[in-house]
């Protein structure tokens, strides 16, 4: 009798209000910042679709950025999240591609670890697709550190426009 009663006064709105205030909280949530979602937090799970086989996640930017390697032997930096319209490819060259592949068959066998002198410097998150799996080999590096094939594309990828 009291579930009856509730019910035709208005508790049948509830999962509607309930819905109602998840989207408000959203639309909050992505007006302050700029109109995107929320960036991943550094550290947070690293994942890769279709032919990326690599991704260096820039902690140290305004905005983090992901610079991904394609198995098509193309990078591209990306926002972070990648709901951000723009993207700029290019193709790695010759020598760029047997960095990548040397640098990525060694962090594959042994992935680095950041020392304790260290810590206190920024790192950026690196995940590597070492098998034909989708699991991610995913370790911090500190950005003083980047190999210097790192960085040259870093510099090589033209700056995404916030």
């Amino acid at each position: 009798m009291i579930f009856t009663e509730m019910v035709r006064r208005g508790w049948r709105f509830i999962p509607v209000l309930i819905v109602l205030g998840m989207i408000i909280v959203e639309v909050i949530s992505t007006v302050r910042n700029g109109g995107r979602s929320a960036p991943e937090a550094p550290g947070s799970p690293i994942y890769m679709r279709g032919c990326i086989v690599a991704v260096l996640r820039l902690n140290t930017t305004t905005w983090p950025q992901d610079i991904a390697f394609c198995d098509n032997n193309t990078v591209a930096r990306v926002a972070n999240p990648p709901d951000h319209a723009e993207i700029h490819y290019v193709p790695l060259t010759a020598e760029e591609q047997q960095a990548m592949r040397t640098l990525r068959d060694a962090w594959c066998a042994h992935p680095p670890t950041v020392s304790a002198h260290n810590r206190q410097d920024p790192t950026d998150d690196m995940g590597l697709r070492c098998t034909d799996s989708y699991t991610v080999t995913q370790f911090k590096i500190p950005h003083t550190a980047l190999p210097s094939v790192l960085q040259q594309l870093d510099r090589r990828l033209p700056p995404l426009r916030f």
